[in-house]
């Protein structure tokens, strides 16, 4: 998986833990003196909105949009808006610093699900025809009842239909048999169709990416999600291990004072990506630092959001 979470994810929890901090109690989608309503209780909250025109103008720039008129036409072509796609993963592959400074700050939403697939580079996992052959098959798949069970109460305020979900889900028990299908796979993936604006191919193909990657192109290395859910969870045992390590010792404390020990609730974080656990838009955001540097970027961000909700009471941040 060429993953080099250990000392990668402890540098940069180390280093970014404080500004990531400050950035979550700054940030205008994540407003700090309202409730912690997480998606596994509430179903979800509203997509974060637009940045200014000021970033806005910077990203048209940065992909050669120079007029907004430009933009619309390439926005309205026909297909999966493959000119603009082109055009992000052309300027990701050439600048790959600057563009995971841009997306860690956070893209327009006009750019996000591009930038994604661009981060990802999808391109070399899309094998054209296999998404509808596998799903054609989706009634062989020996997970799919623990799927269509899971579906029906994931992201329900925005799925209004949890046909699309399934079927990638089955898709993937498919296409991984050694995987399958484990439970926290539906919110990833769920999240991915609703930022795609259900676009299930394309969901299908960025979720096997995300699974399967070893190494993206230079300098924005993803380990494959894929080890966050096989057998005995090594990639969550060693991101709490390291998590344990990294935190704050006085919440530490406090949490274990409370009666909330970190293997009570961050399991959740790390097997849903924070998605059962926090609002929709702020997870969002979360996705955006995660794309821009790697999924070891998971452990400054857990390690800064207890910080950023000091003044909430710890069961709420926890949101077990």
């Amino acid at each position: 998986m060429g993953c080099a979470c250990n000392a990668n994810g402890a540098a940069k929890a180390r280093t970014h833990s404080p500004v990531l901090a400050r950035s979550i109690r700054k940030s205008p989608t994540i407003e700090s003196s309202s409730p912690l309503k997480s998606v596994g209780e509430s179903g979800g909250e509203s997509f974060p909105q637009d940045t200014s025109t000021k970033v806005i103008r910077k990203w048209r720039a940065m992909l050669g949009f120079r007029t907004t008129k430009s933009l619309d036409r390439d926005l309205s072509a026909s297909g999966c808006q493959n000119d603009t796609s082109d055009s992000v993963l052309v300027f990701a592959l050439l600048n790959p610093t600057l563009f995971s400074k841009r997306l860690t700050a956070g893209p327009p939403s006009t750019f996000r699900w591009t930038s994604w697939k661009a981060a990802l580079n999808v391109s070399i996992f899309f094998v054209p025809g296999k998404y509808e052959r596998l799903k054609s098959y989706k009634g062989r798949s020996r997970w799919l009842g623990t799927i269509v069970q899971d579906v029906a109460r994931t992201f329900s305020r925005h799925l209004h239909s949890c046909e699309a979900l399934e079927n990638i889900l089955a898709a993937y028990s498919m296409y991984n048999e050694t995987v399958g299908y484990c439970q926290g796979m539906n919110y990833v993936a769920g999240l991915l169709l609703l930022v795609s604006g259900l676009q299930e191919e394309e969901a299908f193909w960025v979720f096997v990416a995300l699974m399967e990657q070893r190494v993206s192109f230079d300098r924005l290395p993803l380990c494959g999600l894929k080890k966050l859910f096989v057998a005995n969870f090594p990639l969550v045992k060693l991101f709490e291990e390291l998590f344990v390590k990294l935190l704050d010792k006085d919440l530490l404390t406090h949490f274990n004072t409370l009666g909330l020990p970190i293997e009570l609730w961050f399991h959740k974080w790390i097997s849903s990506l924070f998605l059962y656990s926090f609002p929709i838009h702020h997870c969002i955001r979360f996705w955006d630092a995660m794309m821009g540097n790697g999924i070891s970027y998971f452990l400054p961000l857990a390690c800064a959001i207890p910080v950023s909700y000091t003044h909430l009471t710890l069961p709420t941040i926890c949101s077990v």
